[in-house]
This record gives C-alpha cells, sequence and structure tokens, in this order.
C-alpha cells in the first residue's frame, strides 16, 4: 500500500459519501413513495432507498477500483484481488429514517489488508460529515466551518456523563436491559439514536463517553471504531478474519473503558 493509494481512495470515499448522502435524503423527504419490506423481523426493515443508495455507493467504487472487493449490508460480499476492501452501510438507522426521524447515516469503511484504514460517517439531515484515517486523527465536516480535530471524552468517571447503548438484537433485550439499570444506578444517562455509527461517532466527538452493543455488524461500527480510535478513545477488538459476523462493541474515552467495560458484563 502507497499513500497515493490511500489517498485515492479516500478521494473516491468522499466524492461518492456526498452523492450517496443527497441520494438518501431525497429518499427521506419521500417517504411515502418508498416500498418497504423485512428481513429477520418487524423491526429489521429494509427499504428502496436502502437498496438504491448501496446500488449508487457500488457503483462509484467498482467504477474506480475495480479490483477492489465490496462488502455491503443489502448485497453482501463482492469479492476483490487488490487487497482492499469497501464496507458499506447505506443508511445506518433504517428504523429512524422510516420514521422521519434524522437520526440516520451513511457509513463507508476502507480496509486494507484487514485493517481499516478510512471511515466516512455522513449525516445528512445536518449536512455533517465525520471522517478518520488511520494515524491522522479524526474529524467533523460542515458546511459553514473549516474541519474541526475530534477529541473523546477525558471524563474518569460514568457518574453524569452520556452512554448510548442497544441490543443489537432482541435476544439481548434483557441483557441491555440490565446495562441500563446499571448505568441509571451508576448516576449515568443513556441514549439510543437508531444508529450505532451516529452513537460511535459522537463518541469520537466528546459528546457520548462511551458505547456498547452486544452485537453488530462490520458496516455497523468499522468506520465509528476508527473514529473513536484516532480521538484518543478505546474500542473493542472487531475479528475481521470473518467480516460478515457479528460481534460485540464497546467505545469509550481513554478513561472509561474498563469502568464501562465491567457495567456491561452480564
Amino acid at each position: 500500500m502507497t499513500d497515493q493509494d490511500q489517498a485515492a481512495r479516500l478521494d473516491c470515499a468522499r466524492l461518492a459519501i456526498a452523492r450517496a448522502a443527497d441520494l438518501a435524503l431525497e429518499h427521506f423527504h419521500d417517504l411515502g413513495a418508498l416500498s418497504v419490506e423485512t428481513k429477520t423481523g418487524p423491526g429489521d426493515p429494509v427499504s428502496q432507498a436502502d437498496r438504491s443508495v448501496e446500488d449508487l455507493l457500488r457503483h462509484e467504487i467498482a467504477s474506480a477500483f475495480p479490483e477492489d472487493a465490496i462488502l455491503g449490508e443489502e448485497r453482501g460480499l463482492e469479492a476483490g484481488t487488490s487487497g482492499w476492501t469497501w464496507v458499506i452501510d447505506p443508511i445506518d438507522g433504517t428504523m429512524p429514517f422510516l420514521h422521519g426521524l434524522p437520526s440516520w447515516t451513511v457509513v463507508l469503511a476502507v480496509l486494507h489488508e484487514g485493517r481499516t484504514v478510512a471511515g466516512l460517517i455522513a449525516e445528512p439531515c445536518r449536512d455533517r460529515l465525520y471522517r478518520a484515517e488511520a494515524g491522522r486523527g479524526a474529524w467533523l465536516e460542515t458546511a459553514d466551518q473549516a474541519p474541526q480535530r475530534l477529541r473523546a471524552s477525558t471524563a474518569t468517571d460514568l457518574a453524569g456523563q452520556v452512554v448510548a447503548c442497544g441490543p443489537g438484537a432482541p435476544v439481548h433485550a434483557a441483557r441491555i436491559g440490565t446495562v441500563v439499570a446499571r448505568l441509571t444506578s451508576a448516576e449515568a444517562s443513556f441514549m439510543r439514536n437508531g444508529s450505532a455509527a451516529l452513537s460511535l461517532a459522537l463518541v469520537a466527538a466528546g459528546h457520548y463517553a462511551g458505547f456498547h452493543e452486544p452485537e453488530l455488524s462490520a458496516w455497523d461500527c468499522l468506520a465509528g471504531r476508527l473514529l473513536v480510535t484516532e480521538a484518543g478513545g478505546h474500542a473493542s477488538p472487531f475479528d475481521l478474519a470473518d467480516p460478515t459476523r457479528r460481534q460485540v462493541v464497546t467505545c469509550t474515552g481513554p478513561a472509561l473503558f474498563g469502568a464501562l467495560g465491567t457495567l456491561v458484563e452480564v
């Protein structure tokens, strides 16, 4: 891998995610026209918007880098030969998206030989882009300000902090109920905005002190994990030997990883 290889893919990623965010926002403003199905159940919907946004991203990537692999939530894995892999979540937070709520994102991660080297999370309703490059920091870009360097929270106690959490799957509902009870007892607040990627971006930005879900896919979390670590925080390991396997994800600022890790052990 050369710096030029990575820079070219980051340029492609920025252009592709901007176009994808615009398309997703068009669908969001015309929800009544969308066809919607369910995958595993009523709490796991997929819409025409999810598929069309992923198709746009796949087209943009494949046109620029036809030998790269692409893994997407809706269309699965298309193998490549270059050692580069793109991981797509076209709309992370489909449930809030379909209910007209703004807390959804478009997500891209770029991997080289199994290592996440770039992550981008677009928040179209606020015209924001969270981005990170391995070894080069995490940043927030908005339309009216210069890029802002992200820094994870330096809080040393969960009390008085906000932690994002969710079940990841219905089977973990009771477990997360226990986690919420423990957070409340520790005088922390809990949040669930419907998009794991957005929650991780907000950990990187220092708004949330931590995040925990017991079961997430690579497309949900790889970009966000890189944002958190590049912002000075800590992230639990995510095994990419099988990138389709759902795994536990815990992330915090630099001082709270142990405390939150202990709290979420159920």
